[in-house]
């Protein structure tokens, strides 16, 4: 568990800036992190064209989009294997001090599996998104042969809710350049 929480506050971590990059459509350089400046309008950067308007594509700490993507689908992954051990740890829980430290853990779980999906989101990685689904449908098919698909089901939706309604509002948002990268001659 203590490794999960280490890949998922890393994951934040990587989220968090790249969330400040798609704000300031700009990677500032810092030689300390190995971390090459970008512009969104300089040429050979990795941007979403829609239109005349030019949108960077998040980087992180990263060499590129795409390599944060695929950073942020493990990183996702794990998120919810962490939630689901937490949730059975809650359940069995003894007494009431020890519900309520799993309880904050599920909160702060989900807390982080929004901020990483977000992150993800703005990798504008097809790739990414598409491998993160395949995985995301692994592990929740993975639980209906176990025995306990039900609860378990239960229990992935939750992630199922968060990804339409961050996803939805992040199509709201950003209709444009989501467009443009899913457009095929982009």
């Amino acid at each position: 568990i203590k490794l999960c929480w280490s890949i998922a506050a890393a994951g934040v971590a990587q989220s968090a800036l790249a969330m400040q990059q798609f704000m300031t459509q700009a990677v500032f350089a810092n030689k300390w992190l190995g971390i090459a400046a970008q512009k969104a309008e300089s040429l050979g950067v990795s941007v979403v064209e829609f239109g005349d308007e030019r949108w960077l594509r998040a980087y992180g700490s990263l060499p590129h989009p795409n390599i944060l993507g695929g950073f942020l689908v493990v990183v996702l992954l794990v998120n919810i294997i962490l939630y689901f051990n937490l949730w059975q740890s809650w359940q069995a829980a003894e007494n009431a001090k020890q519900e309520k430290k799993y309880q904050a853990g599920l909160l702060l779980s989900l807390t982080f599996f929004v901020i990483n999906f977000v992150g993800l989101l703005l990798t504008f990685s097809r790739t990414a998104i598409a491998g993160f689904a395949v995985g995301a449908l692994s592990l929740t098919l993975s639980p209906i042969f176990s025995g306990r698909g039900k609860q378990n089901l239960m229990v992935l939706s939750k992630f199922v809710f968060i990804m339409i309604a961050v996803g939805g509002l992040f199509f709201y948002f950003f209709r444009g350049p989501i467009l443009g990268r899913i457009n095929v001659d982009s």
